[in-house]
């Protein structure tokens, strides 16, 4: 085990931080009382957001220009950025979250459903080596005596964000902007980790489920629809030990808490369909991200193998829309698709 590896391993328990409670569908728009919301077995009440917050401590100024991360991955932290940006001005915006129960335990500490360690396409592997990558170009920026500095510097930063969740100084909006801001370690992690659910999902088989302008009406009279279902609940019915990934989506055309609770309703719909073909809820897995990173970009449509779909109906009418994955339930990614290639 080399010197990296020795720095990172007391880095993860901490990184949890990072990954930001599950996203519960919110109310439309309109309703001007107080929520409540389940955060992975928790309930979070929102509130109005009280002044004189501050973020969490900055990280010092980097020696020199941090190395370019990948193109993809800066995609999406340029995506985190921008998307920081429009959520200050949505509805809700100045409701803070504050939570309750075991502040020791993980599960609320995800804003972002996809970055959350129980989304199963976010695999240990490729979390390991976000982690390790974001860390070597935080190493190459700042001149560190030793691992040992590099490690406290980067726990310290880790736990001022844990500090400043805990403490329920944080709305959505400032926890995006915070994470936004921090360009050496933050986004560069979260982006990474967003890239290995994307990467996870493209090496699947998967196809998307378009929707009209705002409705949850799965559009059965559509053949190339009806195939997918038809075909999704005959690979499922095939083999109980695989499962299918549910991933509801929202267009940036309006409200972010009632586009929200659209891309929720629209997942929900086509597990109904698929249930509706004799698939067991155990196979379904749902989650949805609103019009939040990761949106179906070109980058990610590319990668998806949708390009031509994208180039066709651009990047509003993609998101409206539940990409359907299958994957098998146990083992890491690569080794339960080559396992189940060869059945």
């Amino acid at each position: 085990m080399n010197r990296l590896h020795l720095l990172l391993l007391p880095l993860f328990s901490a990184a949890a931080v990072l990954l930001l409670p599950a996203l519960a569908p919110l109310p439309a728009p309109g309703d001007t009382h107080q929520h409540t919301v389940h955060y992975g077995g928790f309930v979070a009440r929102q509130q109005p957001i009280e002044e004189g917050e501050a973020p969490p401590t900055a990280l010092p100024p980097p020696a020199e220009a941090p190395p370019a991360l990948p193109p993809e991955v800066q995609s999406l932290v340029d995506e985190v950025s921008s998307t920081s940006e429009t959520i200050a001005a949505q509805p809700g915006s100045e409701r803070k979250i504050v939570f309750e129960g075991d502040p020791s335990e993980p599960a609320w500490l995800s804003a972002l459903t996809v970055t959350r360690s129980t989304n199963p396409l976010l695999e240990a592997a490729c979390r390991r080596q976000a982690m390790e990558a974001t860390m070597e170009r935080l190493a190459a920026t700042h001149d560190f005596a030793d691992d040992d500095e590099a490690r406290r510097f980067a726990m310290d930063h880790l736990r001022d964000h844990q500090d400043f969740v805990r403490n329920n100084e944080v709305s959505f909006t400032a926890y995006m902007q915070s994470i936004a801001d921090c360009r050496e370690f933050c986004a560069p992690l979260i982006a990474s980790l967003m890239q290995c659910h994307i990467g996870a999902v493209a090496r699947m088989p998967h196809g998307i489920v378009l929707f009209a302008f705002n409705s949850a009406n799965v559009p059965r009279t559509d053949r190339g629809t009806a195939d997918l279902l038809d075909n999704t609940a005959d690979v499922l019915a095939r083999d109980p030990n695989l499962k299918a990934m549910l991933i509801g989506r929202a267009s940036k055309i309006g409200n972010l808490e009632y586009n929200r609770r659209l891309a929720g309703m629209r997942a929900l719909a086509v597990r109904d369909e698929l249930m509706m073909r004799g698939v067991g809820e155990a196979q379904l897995h749902t989650i949805w991200f609103g019009w939040e990173p990761p949106q179906i970009s070109n980058q990610v449509a590319r990668e998806y193998g949708f390009s031509e779909m994208f180039n066709e109906l651009g990047v509003q009418a993609m998101n409206q829309s539940v990409i359907i994955a299958i994957y098998p339930e146990h083992g890491e990614l690569d080794d339960r698709l080559a396992a189940s290639g060869s059945r």
